[in-house]
């Protein structure tokens, strides 16, 4: 694979980039029927304002020159991290004259090793449909399609979860006295409906920042949501284990976990999320849970902190929470009753 190194680009370089990927973004609109020959620069233009609102300056937005081991510019990469769950490249040039040399591969190669040491566990990338030669690229560094709804005609979307990522790959199975934790399934609907048709249980759940509140009904509604889960398992976002009791062999409810490498005061942290069922809801069998995640999940999901909400309700939560060393923390509006671990050597 070809040495590169990934710089910074210079305000007279984006100057001559930014004229250059707007003609070819144009053209790539044309060609792909996503618009008019006449209209193709105003949209590409507006296109690029939305996503550079401070040019080579926007938060967020990394945009780079590509040199060899001589320092010669060789190409350049656009890529965004807004979201943490994931890293997206808007852009990935290889100049004329060093192409099919292998720096395709080989920035790509150096990005994956920047995102795994920030903790950034998946790409995900945008390409036309008509540039064969790219997509033969991105299937050669193991990038796939991804389904996405509403996707614009002309276009495909492809993502890879990073090596470093495996949970993401393969999930771990824990076992506790008590409990089994696994993936979740879609066979788990009619058991995890138990769990969130209890109106007792409803309080406790920790639906904040989420798209559901988890007081289910149907069983149609579990089912949409276990298929919601496993779409951001399969994309990096967070893995979500069905507790399994050892005893009945069913599932009586989940948690949730993810990492961030910025999530707390730009340090990495996760919320955890505890559902379970209200015969469930005691101190010694939430103590178990916790065990686990204090010995497992601080390394899994490469964290430093981990925050879980306990409402001043949930006493046994309460008391299981402090027996296992986490403490009160005052987060922020809208996050209220959370505790926080910090990680211990004794943990890991």
């Amino acid at each position: 694979m070809q040495p590169i190194t990934l710089r910074k680009m210079t305000e007279e370089e984006f100057i001559y980039w930014n004229e250059w990927s707007l003609s070819s973004y144009a053209k790539s609109l044309v060609t792909a029927g996503q618009c008019t020959e006449s209209g193709a620069r105003a949209q590409a233009e507006s296109d690029f304002s939305a996503a550079l609102k401070d040019g080579l300056s926007t938060q967020n937005h990394h945009i780079l020159i590509a040199e060899n081991a001589e320092n010669i510019p060789i190409g350049m990469l656009w890529y965004e991290t807004e979201n943490p769950t994931h890293a997206y490249i808007a852009d990935l040039a290889i100049y004329a004259a060093y192409q099919r040399m292998g720096y395709g591969q080989a920035i790509l190669s150096e990005l994956e090793r920047i995102l795994t040491q920030d903790g950034i566990p998946v790409i995900v990338l945008h390409v036309f449909t008509h540039n064969t030669a790219a997509i033969k690229l991105y299937e050669k560094c193991g990038y796939s399609a991804m389904q996405v709804d509403q996707a614009e005609e002309g276009s495909l979307y492809m993502k890879k979860v990073l090596q470093a990522s495996a949970p993401y790959k393969n999930c771990p199975v824990y076992e506790t006295e008590h409990f089994t934790l696994r993936l979740i399934s879609d066979a788990d609907a009619d058991d995890l409906f138990v769990c969130y048709s209890d109106v007792k249980a409803w309080d406790i759940f920790n639906a904040d920042r989420c798209t559901s509140d988890f007081r289910y009904t149907t069983r149609e509604q579990m089912t949409q949501c276990l298929r919601d889960w496993l779409y951001c398992y399969e994309n990096g976002y967070f893995i979500r284990f069905s507790i399994i009791d050892k005893s009945t062999k069913k599932a009586v409810g989940t948690i949730e976990m993810f990492g961030d490498s910025t999530f707390l005061d730009g340090k990495s942290g996760g919320v955890l999320r505890i559902d379970l069922a209200s015969p469930y809801e005691i101190e010694q069998q939430i103590g178990e849970l916790l065990a686990t995640a204090n010995h497992h999940f601080f390394t899994l999901f490469n964290v430093k902190t981990i925050l879980t909400k306990a409402i001043p309700a949930a006493t046994e939560r309460r008391a299981a929470l402090l027996a296992a060393g986490y403490k009160p923390f005052a987060w922020e509006a809208g996050r209220e009753h959370y505790f926080m671990k910090r990680v211990k050597e004794t943990d890991v």
